[in-house]
């Protein structure tokens, strides 16, 4: 049944636990297989099966090339909005660096008015060893410019589908670099101003 969950989930979900860290040697009753999704995961590749959640492709410390990556992107709706997947990848289909955009169908934002008409930034991650901001490192997805491309390319999306602004939650690490790259604080956001400069 697992093997089937993994191999029906798509590509812009990432399955982050499949069983608790409880040693054996601590388990009185029912399943002991404290490595279960390795073995999931041992079975799909030896079954040739598809495997394509976030987890399963990410770059983590391998090196990577950045000349052989390319821009994918996944549109899916929900109930409440129009989602975009964008994803950086290479030729395996490996995940370097993704974002998550979300449209919303409501103009009006019932919790925080400064949302109105506001696409919003969900989710960005790079991945690669963890560097220091401005530090470099060969071959490392990190500071290499595909967050900022992934921003530039969500600002296109969300001012072609016509919306006034973006914004993204932010904490203390992160709000300089969302300020670099044209947002200001507004309330518990950081916002950007869509005009048609931003391409």
């Amino acid at each position: 049944m697992l093997s089937r969950c993994f191999e029906y989930t798509p590509p812009y979900c990432r399955i982050t636990r499949v069983i608790r860290d409880i040693p054996s040697t601590e388990i009185s009753d029912g399943n002991t297989t404290t490595n279960l999704r390795e073995v999931v995961e041992n079975k799909l590749q030896i079954e040739n099966r598809r495997n394509v959640n976030i987890r399963a492709r990410e770059v983590r410390n391998k090196p990577i090339k950045l000349d052989e990556l390319k821009l994918d992107e996944i549109f899916y709706k929900t109930n409440s909005s129009d989602e975009y997947f964008l994803q950086y990848i290479n030729n395996n289909y490996q995940i370097a660096g993704f974002l998550r955009l979300s449209l919303p169908i409501a103009i009006k934002n019932q919790i925080s008015p400064e949302l109105d008409e506001c696409a919003i930034i969900r989710e960005v991650h790079i991945y690669g060893p963890s560097l220091e901001l401005e530090d470099k490192k060969i071959g490392a997805a990190q500071h290499t410019g595909l967050g900022t491309k992934l921003i530039e390319r969500a600002k296109v999306i969300a001012r072609d589908r016509g919306f006034k602004k973006l914004a993204v939650i932010h904490a203390v690490g992160t709000k300089e670099y969302y300020k670099k790259r044209g947002f200001s604080v507004e309330g518990d956001w950081l916002v950007c101003k869509l005009k048609k400069t931003n391409v």
